[in-house]
């Protein structure tokens, strides 16, 4: 029946891929890996059915699983056309069979992989040539084997975890010839408990099947169109062994909630043993010392300066019993902050220390900053000062390694970023390396970092992730918990370019909600609409913090050449139609073309698009408040460094501010020129007497008016910041009576009506739900 079962699926995708009108049903399907339980009364991330661990380097043992490789490539196991049943084929028992019937049994402990070529890894699979020639459009299948030996007494007892930091596109694991777990999405880390699979005193295999489709061939895939960029195959990033206590910490996020040190801090705990354990845990916050020497140092541990005096909460203890999971939620005050800045990034550590009894099993440490970010109708404020950031972006690219860059590459490719005089970086269209934020912080560069939705111009695509497979989710959570304290990282993006309007917002809809209800971490939350789809008064934005969009006027629509009348009209109308939001420009630029034939042209895109974008800059060039026309937060150069793509037949795109190879442009200067009296600024601190007198500054639910009242009362609250609202009324027990509201709204005062006329005398509560805060107040309605 099993057999009979697949046979029908791989009819389905044929099916499928002739009419994209129709959706396979969700069970034959490969289902998300992450998901969000509630531990304790607190939400807590669970991969592969174990609590999300940090893949921020910790004291503890690890083995190195760079270097040599075995690899081989093989031919898809089924047809072109049923790419979607090879890749996305559920992995359920039968599933998981199936695909190992059609291995030629390369994931078996004993297989022989002696004549397969090697490839030090981390490193795609696409084989390079000689710059400027692109490597190999190889998107496919690729078998991977490593071999080693773990013979170490001192781990024996030790949970341990199989973690890989980045794998294009669908991975499936083996350790020892038993199957251990999947992965979907090439950008985001992963992470496996491999325990009772690892032989800790001999020899051990681990074989990873990745599956790459090509672009253009399947719409499962994220992103599942030829985007504008290099779809490198492979294991990119780190992949490694961690021996952790099987008492330890999970992982500690850590949430600044002003400038004054107030934080919250969630952290995370399992006991793995086969007995129970009684734990008590203690929180210590020191100064990171950071300088020229140390700065690309993830041994953090060892930059512990002064310990800083907290008030608050430090100490927690608790029973857990055997194989279970733990999570204690805190408020501390960091006294006399030394705040997170661009020119000042001020950072700290956080070190956990966890006992089981009298005994320490596991310290944790973690870097963070305290900095906020936050909106006020159209300003942007940045630890409460009115700011603006001069951006560029940059693709985690390079001709010598693809996106495999070594941790040297990444700090030199940062630095370059601050010489510019930026205060904003825009990582591309997906997650980067862990390390590119870690830097970051130390370097003063804030980020904008995205998931790679990318030209999801049709409903079908929208369809299939909104209603059926869902990873776009999966890839912003996990895009979230992996970089959750890296005060550099201010905004989240949702997508890029996706001119769907019904299913883009529907997805905007919910990640809003899902990060207020399950992570709220204060950053600000947007997408990256397309300037000329639909326009200026796109409704997606209505559930965003920032109105943002990429603006190519006169170079990819509208008048050839013609770049600041129609732009400067563009900025107007989007100040128009949404007042009370900051408007932020991901994208602006052009290209020098590959023998420098257009760099003047480059550099009078660059001069014509800063006239306007001065013209709506919250600040003025000379630090004053831009009064008249402010709401532009950023504007953001497309982008650093020049960088491959799939569907540019020369090679590579020229947009670059430096060559791939590093190696600077005449529009680099006048970039950094141009962006330094911005940099220089501090903000303007914004007081009371500053703010737009329509948005409060604080979230408040009103007593009701008049009160007590018979039928009608009238209920106020304000908003400082927009998200979706729900009003609920319950009674004396708790019995929910009615939903007010249940929808997005933008920051202000607002007043709602209550009709008790089908209810009898007596006490009821209403409670005011907002972006992960909860207001209740009694009203009582007497007949």
């Amino acid at each position: 029946m099993k057999f009979i079962k697949y046979i029908a699926f791989l009819i389905i995708v044929l099916v499928f891929s002739n009419s994209t009108n129709k959706i396979i049903a969700q069970t034959n399907l490969a289902e998300p890996t992450l998901k969000i339980l509630d531990v304790c009364g607190i939400e807590v991330p669970f991969q592969n059915n174990k609590p999300l661990p940090t893949f921020e380097m910790q004291n503890r043992s690890r083995y190195n699983l760079a270097g040599e490789w075995r690899r081989q490539r093989v031919p898809r196991p089924w047809p072109d056309e049923a790419t979607s049943a090879a890749t996305f084929i559920l992995r359920d028992q039968a599933g998981i069979s199936l695909i190992e019937s059609k291995s030629d049994n390369r994931f078996k402990l004993d297989y022989d992989d002696s004549n397969w070529e090697t490839r030090n890894i981390p490193f795609p699979d696409n084989n390079f040539n000689e710059y400027p020639v692109r490597p190999d459009f190889y998107q496919d299948l690729v078998w991977y084997r490593k071999s080693f030996v773990v013979n170490d007494p001192s781990i024996a007892n030790l949970t341990v975890r199989l973690n890989f930091l980045s794998v294009n596109y669908m991975a499936d694991v083996w350790v020892n010839g038993v199957w251990v777990g999947y992965h979907e999405g090439g950008y985001t880390p992963f992470s496996f408990d491999i325990t009772q699979f690892l032989n800790t005193g001999g020899n051990n295999v681990i074989a990873v099947r990745v599956d790459n489709p090509a672009w253009g061939t399947t719409k499962y895939s994220i992103p599942n169109i030829p985007s504008d960029w290099y779809n490198y195959t492979g294991i990119i990033h780190d992949v490694y062994l961690e021996f952790v206590n099987p008492v330890s910490i999970v992982r500690s996020d850590i949430t600044p909630l002003d400038i004054n040190g107030e934080i919250k801090t969630k952290i995370v705990f399992q006991n793995m043993k086969l007995t129970s354990a009684n734990i008590s845990v203690s929180v210590q916050v020191f100064d990171l010392n950071c300088d020229e020497a140390n700065i690309g140092k993830e041994d953090i541990w060892n930059m512990l300066g002064q310990e800083s005096v907290l008030i608050g909460q430090k100490e927690f203890s608790s029973y857990m019993d055997f194989g279970s999971v733990c999570a204690f939620e805190t408020d501390l005050k960091i006294m006399n902050p030394r705040l997170w800045t661009h020119k000042n990034p001020n950072l700290y550590v956080m070190k956990v220390t966890l006992y089981d009894g009298s005994i320490i099993t596991d310290e944790y440490y973690t870097q963070f900053g305290i900095r906020t970010v936050k909106t006020v109708g159209s300003k942007f404020l940045f630890n409460d000062r009115l700011m603006y950031l001069p951006g560029v972006a940059r693709h985690e690219d390079h001709p010598d390694y693809g996106r495999s860059l070594p941790r040297e590459q990444i700090l030199a490719d940062m630095k370059i970023v601050k010489s510019l005089n930026a205060k904003l970086l825009r990582t591309a269209h997906y997650p980067n390396h862990y390390y590119t934020y870690l830097i970051a912080d130390r370097l003063g560069i804030s980020t904008k970092e995205e998931i790679p939705v990318f030209w999801f111009n049709d409903s079908e695509s929208w369809r299939i992730q909104n209603e059926v497979r869902q990873i776009h989710k999966q890839m912003f959570r996990e895009m979230v918990y992996k970089d959750y304290n890296r005060p550099s990282v201010i905004i989240w993006s949702l997508s890029n370019e996706c001119k769907d309007i019904t299913g883009r917002l529907a997805f905007n809809e919910m990640m809003t909600k899902d990060h207020a209800d399950n992570y709220e971490d204060g950053r600000l939350i947007t997408q990256s609409a397309a300037a000329d789809s639909p326009g200026a008064s796109d409704p997606t934005i209505a559930p965003l913090d920032l109105a943002s969009w990429t603006i190519y006027f006169g170079i990819f629509y509208g008048k050839n050449g013609a770049y600041y009348g129609p732009s400067f009209n563009f900025l107007r109308d989007a100040k128009a139609a949404f007042p009370n939001k900051p408007i932020l420009c991901t994208e602006y630029g052009y290209w020098s073309s590959e023998d420098g034939s257009t760099a003047d042209k480059q550099g009078t895109v660059f001069s014509d698009m800063m006239n306007v974008f001065k013209i709506f800059a919250l600040t003025n060039v000379d630090g004053s408040e831009n009064k008249a026309f402010g709401s532009l937060m950023s504007a953001v150069w497309w982008t650093v460094f020049d960088w491959y793509r799939m569907d540019n037949p020369g090679g590579f795109q020229s947009m670059g501010l430096y060559s791939m190879q590093r190696a600077a442009k005449p529009i680099a200067n006048s970039l950094s020129a141009t962006y330094l009296p911005y940099y220089n600024q501090d903000g303007i601190l914004v007081g009371i007497e500053k703010e737009d007198e329509s948005i409060p500054l604080e979230y408040d639910l009103e007593q009701n008016f008049p009160n007590p009242f018979n039928p009608t009362t009238n209920i106020n609250y304000n908003l400082p910041k927009g998200g979706l609202v729900k009003i609920e009324v319950f009674d004396i027990l708790g019995n929910k009576i009615r939903t007010l509201i249940n929808s997005y709204q933008d920051p202000g005062f607002h007043k709602i009506e209550f009709k008790g006329d089908d209810l009898s005398s007596g006490i009821y509560f209403y409670v005011l739900s907002i972006n992960g805060k909860s207001f209740t107040k009694k009203m009582m309605l007497l007949k």
